[in-house]
């Protein structure tokens, strides 16, 4: 005797863990399940806390996709949880070529800094001032 063919298959997707130790830093991951039988039945999908589930007909096989979507916060001054990577002093080129040619200008930003507190602080290296004006700014 001849086994009969499944009619439907089940897909398990896992969810991208983001923001936990061990994985990359994302944010909002989606996943598009697509796909369409013979007979036009459309692939039913469930979301669970790590997981999609989707109910997959057979014929629907051949023309499946499956796309993640997210956001990459991979691109970060430190590691998720630790404090900032050290950064080699600038030379003293790249140091000039990234301030302000104008001296008014560099004094009326230094002013500004200065009235909202924000002015650097003694041997502060440039990453942690960097980082702490944004902080304050944003």
């Amino acid at each position: 005797e001849k086994e009969a063919s499944p009619t439907k298959f089940v897909l398990l997707v896992p969810k991208f863990l983001g923001n936990r130790p061990g994985s990359f830093c994302s944010g909002d991951h989606g996943v598009k399940i697509s796909g369409q039988s013979l007979r036009g039945t459309p692939i039913e999908t469930f979301e669970f806390e790590h997981f999609f589930l989707a109910n997959v007909p057979a014929s629907a096989i051949p023309n499946l996709s499956v796309e993640h979507s997210f956001v990459s916060n991979d691109l970060r001054l430190a590691p998720c949880g630790s404090d900032s990577l050290p950064a080699p002093p600038l030379k003293p080129e790249e140091r000039m070529a990234a301030l302000s040619d104008e001296a008014h200008r560099v004094e009326k930003m230094r002013d500004l800094l200065r009235d909202l507190g924000l002015e650097r602080q003694e041997g502060e290296r440039d990453l942690h001032y960097a980082q702490r004006l944004h902080r304050a700014l944003a």
